[in-house]
């Protein structure tokens, strides 16, 4: 009895380090493959809590290998756009400005009731009130919503002031560079080519893709752009000019 305490005490210490070392991510929402690798790591863990004769290293050694395999493949996700869909998946848009997208509803075998269930949990109730909602790779459901029209106190209160600026619409910025790498399958999205992107970096003095960390371009124009040395910047192009 007291041996079953010990190594169930080893096991569970070896365990909680080993989710430790794994990241956030194990602790709150995982990605497909996170989620079978701790499922293994519970049922390896198990057997030499449940039987003394098998030698506790038959458990330890199996953990140690998952732990490894999770390392490995978050390396390869990280340095390969390609490597981390295959292993994660894409997250895949479900409503747009053109209402639901059935197509990618029918690609994740998603039912309408499905989508209005998550919506109505996220706290919202009606479809035509968002602008866009993503189902992430996680399964959770990221949502933007439209804006509101203004109230009558709103009103009254523009009433007394200057005519207010036009804001644009909600607009889903996308990512068109990750850790210097292009996104060629975002990009097929805009109307931006690899050519006009190279300008645009060149107009705002930056020399090489390899040395952006982020930049991201929405529907409106905004580009989001954040490089390896730090600096921040937000600046608006237009799509059909030849100059940024």
């Amino acid at each position: 009895m007291l041996t079953s305490f010990f190594r169930s005490i080893i096991i569970f210490l070896i365990l909680l380090t080993i989710v430790r070392l794994m990241g956030k991510r194990q602790i709150g929402e995982m990605q497909p493959f996170e989620l079978v690798i701790t499922i293994i790591l519970a049922e390896l863990a198990a057997i030499p809590m449940a039987d003394n004769s098998i030698p506790i290293y038959y458990g330890i050694i199996p953990v140690l290998a998952v732990f490894l395999l999770h390392v490995a493949l978050t390396k390869l996700g990280n340095r390969s756009i390609f490597m981390s869909r295959l292993i994660s998946g894409n997250p895949m848009i479900v409503i747009d400005r053109e209402g639901i997208n059935i197509k990618n509803m029918n690609a994740m075998d998603m039912s309408y009731n499905d989508l209005i269930e998550k919506l109505r949990v996220a706290g919202h109730f009606d479809v035509s009130d968002i602008a866009y909602a993503i189902f992430e790779t996680n399964g959770q459901l990221s949502i933007l919503p439209k804006d509101k029209p203004p109230t009558l106190a709103d009103m009254n209160e523009l009433t007394s002031k200057q005519k207010p600026i036009d804001t644009p619409p909600p607009a889903l910025p996308v990512v068109l560079i990750s850790e210097g790498k292009i996104n060629k399958s975002n990009l097929k999205l805009t109307l931006i080519d690899e050519c006009k992107l190279k300008s645009i970096l060149a107009y705002k003095q930056v020399d090489s893709i390899k040395d952006i960390y982020l930049l991201t371009l929405d529907n409106n124009g905004k580009v989001t752009l954040q490089t390896n040395t730090g600096e921040f910047k937000t600046f608006n192009i237009n799509y059909f000019s030849d100059k940024w």
